[in-house]
């Protein structure tokens, strides 16, 4: 075996310890974050890890779901879209964030799931008929709630680090307003209802806010193009 090759122990609670320092051994050197990135996809690691900690919180196994959290905080230093691609996949998002719940810096657990999938869930202004948009619409709202409140703010050597988590953001917003560009129904009705005169002062502010948000996603395409930023605005 290589040198620099990562092989991960198995997937299991007594063994949590030593996955989390191979994690964290790892982060100081690019061919080791490379190697481990390759391992955690070859070996379909996450799903894994997902059911490790279900059953830690079935048996309320703190010391083990705060090793859970370093393991995972650690994968997102490893900068790799790949394994953001099936972190925040709808199968694993809600287990990835529950294990993000345990953070050992704080004395209790935080209740983001309860938050993200209850008291913030998302209310459509205008009825959503794509459950693709509908889906991409959730999973950027919890990605970047991931990013502005569940990870610690990175330190200026961290801040590189997070460059993919950065760039998914910006590529789901990108494809929200495309797709929104291309739904001339969803348009057409949020500003037949933005001018009727019958649209009440709270149904305005909610037709207002959603469409502030969409223009501000918007700001992040490319000035021009088929799918521009100029072309939005017309």
């Amino acid at each position: 075996m290589p040198g620099n090759a990562v092989q991960l122990p198995a997937c299991d609670v007594s063994r949590l310890r030593e996955i989390e320092n191979i994690f964290s051994a790892s982060l100081h050197s690019p061919i080791r974050r490379e190697s481990l990135a390759l391992a955690i996809e070859n070996q379909n690691y996450i799903p894994k890890l997902c059911d490790t900690f279900r059953m830690c919180e079935d048996l309320d196994n703190i010391e083990s779901l705060r090793l859970l959290y370093q393991i995972i905080k650690s994968m997102f230093m490893l900068n790799k879209n790949a394994l953001l691609e099936i972190l925040f996949n709808e199968r694993h998002l809600k287990d990835v964030v529950g294990i993000l719940e345990y953070d050992p810096s704080l004395p209790e657990p935080k209740r983001h799931r309860d938050y993200l999938w209850g008291t913030a869930a998302f209310r459509e202004v205008i009825p959503i008929k794509s459950p693709e948009l509908k889906a991409k619409i959730h999973q950027t709202y919890r990605v970047q709630y991931i990013q502005d409140v569940i990870l610690p703010a990175p330190s200026i050597f961290e801040e590189n680090m997070l460059s993919s988590l950065n760039s998914f953001i910006f590529f789901n917003r990108v494809e929200i307003v495309a797709m929104i560009q291309d739904d001339d129904q969803f348009l057409n009705d949020l500003f037949v209802q933005l001018r009727a005169k019958d649209t009440g002062v709270e149904r305005r502010r909610d037709l207002t806010l959603f469409l502030k948000e969409f223009c501000t996603f918007a700001q992040t395409l490319q000035p021009s193009g088929p799918q521009g930023r100029e072309v939005f605005f017309k």
